[in-house]
């Protein structure tokens, strides 16, 4: 029997063995006269004892499904594959822009055995292949000289020629790594999150070398533009270069500005056994050819002068567009139109008056927002107004660029690159902690209230454990939603139904867990029929018991049943959501028909209540779900005012518009540059 099934037979069966031992002493509490009833009690026994065999055989059956390194090495290469995919699209400027600028590179073999070649952007899986493993790879070049483009040309390279056995190249945002964490911890931590991987999965993945690291933005992690061996990055650098696998260093892909590795270098802090590419500045025919593909102009004459000056040595514009990031932002605001009249709003002749590239890049950045908005770009037919995206992104860049160097907040180094949804609740402090407590609390009294309303309160022992239960677990819930700092989101992905896999994993999963509810169902009549309503008490119990455990079965078969092809970051809160909706509807029609069905309501909502807990436990913190929506609830409640209520509508619009790239479940700023932009001027300047 597939292992993953295994463990749901035996995770079920704990659950139900659990609740039979609980029922047990409902019973015997419901009918105690002063004496210990000696069946109850020994069912009771039972059921807890099974249950905690069955929930070992749960964890091993689940721990050999986990660790099948092949078979998830074979999924992480297509969840990898299809997200770097869209990246790599998007910051060429939109998906209809397959072929990036082919910028030319020096590429250093390691040591000094061989020379330096010459090389390009196509080539760069090539030269990576020619190295003698452990491959091992530093790109360099001056700021939005297409470092990270060069990376994802390399990482889909990789992909499109891998072989069974090979490892998959996963690409981290340098800046959101602590040091003082293990590099093999880091990783592992980065699957789990990113992907939805288990636990044990990542780190079996780790641990058997099927990962290689590609470490984006080295030159991100320090202020200063000379780092130096006892830097952020210094200390990355010797980590990596201690990361092993086996007798031999661990393949690795860095990326970094280069003048601050040259820094490093100097330092005797440079990747040991590294090769490096240098990359190029943009050509004449280059930045031509770039031009055309994004806007589709036919003739040179409205770029001629600017073309002119890019092949000029010594011209400003020379070095100010010589990089793509930079021919693309200029290409973004000379392509702007006036919305009536449709003509251009500026001539690129003009960046010809620009004394220095200061003046040039000031220029640029201060009126993208505006460009992109104009643009007509929408989502869903939504578009935030041009004030309105530049206050908010310069939020946000500020937020970002004021935890470099900030102590670490709530036991976490804050990252100064990654926009999570249901991370960024430190922007607004406490506040958002104490907001998502006080929406969970409001959602559960009423709650509470509804169900207490439709029965009588007394003192009778039933009466008293049905009004307390659903109390003391809502304590107990909201105590460990405050406790947890940074709630981990739910799994639940109805995505997974587009695949073959996925559907008939969810089906066969579905299936089994109504079969068992039966089972579980018929059992329970067996043993309460005495008190069941006698007219088709039978008959709901088992309706309740299939229905129930299907819902769950499927939840849990959407559950990670591979891996999430699509990384969307809003969709983490959604599966989250979803997870909490659907593990909850089980729960409640399961258990309350069940429980309710003999002893009454109030019963039935504490058991609830308790299965949700117990639930928990079973099936991890992630099926349940529903934590990291509250936090992210509390974040936007404190932030009235500050930022939109859809935050994710904004950031995926951005997107759209190229203002931010992805990064795993993280939205990024497109460039550091004008990440850095919008944190000093949050206010949108004049525009000429």
């Amino acid at each position: 029997m597939n292992p993953r099934l295994r463990a749901l037979l035996y995770k079920c069966a704990a659950t139900l063995l659990l609740l039979a031992a609980a029922g047990a002493v409902v019973w015997m509490w419901s009918r105690w006269t002063g004496d210990v009833d000696p069946a109850g009690a020994s069912i009771g026994f039972a059921a807890a004892v099974l249950a905690l065999v069955a929930l070992r055989q749960a964890r091993a059956a689940q721990w050999l499904a986990d660790t099948d390194v092949e078979a998830w090495s074979n999924r992480l290469a297509a969840a990898v594959e299809e997200a770097e995919g869209w990246q790599r699209r998007q910051l060429l400027g939109g998906l209809d822009v397959v072929d990036a600028i082919d910028v030319g590179f020096t590429f250093t073999p390691p040591g000094t055995a061989r020379p330096a070649e010459d090389g390009s952007l196509k080539q760069v899986v090539a030269r990576f292949r020619s190295l003698e493993a452990p491959e091992r790879l530093v790109i360099t070049g001056a700021a939005g000289s297409g470092k990270t483009v060069l990376a994802l040309q390399l990482i889909m390279g990789l992909l499109n020629d891998r072989k069974p056995g090979e490892p998959v190249p996963v690409r981290l945002s340098a800046a959101s790594w602590n040091t003082d964490v293990p590099v093999k911890e880091w990783l592992a931590g980065h699957l789990a999150a990113t992907f939805l991987l288990p636990d044990a999965t990542a780190r079996a993945l780790v641990a058997a070398g099927r990962i290689i690291p590609v470490i984006d933005g080295l030159d991100e992690m320090d202020e200063t533009a000379e780092p130096g061996h006892a830097s952020r990055a210094g200390q990355a650098l010797h980590a990596l270069n201690t990361f092993q696998h086996g007798l031999e260093r661990s393949r690795v892909i860095i990326t970094c500005r280069r003048h601050q590795y040259d820094s490093l270098v100097a330092d005797d802090a440079a990747a040991k056994g590294a090769a490096r590419i240098a990359l190029a500045t943009v050509t004449r025919d280059q930045a031509w050819s770039f031009i055309q593909a994004v806007t589709d102009e036919e003739s040179p004459a409205r770029w001629e002068s600017v073309l002119d000056a890019l092949s000029t040595d010594g011209h400003v514009l020379a070095d100010a567009l010589a990089t793509p990031w930079r021919l693309t932002l200029a290409v973004f605001v000379y392509q702007e139109r006036d919305k009536e009249t449709g003509r251009y709003l500026r001539d690129p002749a003009e960046l010809r008056g620009f004394t220095d590239v200061g003046q040039v890049s000031e220029h640029l950045l201060a009126r993208l927002v505006h460009a992109r908005v104009s643009a007509g770009i929408t989502l869903r037919g939504y578009a935030p107004t041009a004030e309105q995206a530049h206050s908010w992104l310069g939020i946000l860049a500020a937020y970002l660029n004021g935890n470099q160097g900030r102590p670490p907040y709530a036991g976490r180094e804050l990252s100064t690159t990654d926009l999570v949804l249901h991370e960024l609740w430190p922007l607004a402090g406490r506040a958002s902690r104490t907001y998502g407590l006080l929406i969970a609390l409001v959602v559960g009294m009423v709650l509470a209230a509804a169900a207490l309303s439709q029965t009588t309160i007394g003192f009778e022992p039933g009466q008293i454990f049905g009004a307390a239960g659903p109390v003391v677990a809502a304590l107990l819930a909201y105590v460990a939603l405050w406790r947890n700092l940074w709630p981990s989101p739910g799994e639940l992905d109805l995505s997974l139904l587009r695949s073959a896999r996925g559907r008939r994993e969810a089906t066969v999963v579905t299936v089994l867990a109504m079969g068992l509810g039966l089972i579980i169902a018929g059992a329970y009549w067996l043993a309460f029929n005495s008190v069941l309503v006698p007219d088709g008490g039978l008959a709901v119990q088992l309706l309740s018991g299939a229905a129930a455990f299907g819902i769950l079965g499927f939840a849990f078969g959407m559950s990670g049943a591979e891996l999430q092809q699509s990384l969307v970051p809003p969709a983490v809160l959604r599966n989250d959501l979803l997870s909490w909706l659907v593990s909850t509807v089980g729960v409640c029609l399961g258990v309350g028909l069940m429980v309710g069905g003999v002893f009454g309501l109030l019963y039935a909502f504490a058991a609830a209540a308790a299965s949700m807990a117990l639930a928990a436990v079973a099936f991890d913190g992630t099926f349940v779900g529903g934590a990291a929506t509250l936090r992210y609830l509390g974040f936007l409640v404190a932030t009235r005012g500050w930022l939109p209520w859809r935050l994710g509508r904004f950031l995926q619009w951005c997107y759209a518009a190229g203002l931010l790239r992805i990064s795993g479940i993280a939205y990024q700023f497109r460039h550091k540059e004008f990440q850095d932009y919008l944190a000093v001027h949050p206010v949108e300047a004049e525009r000429g």
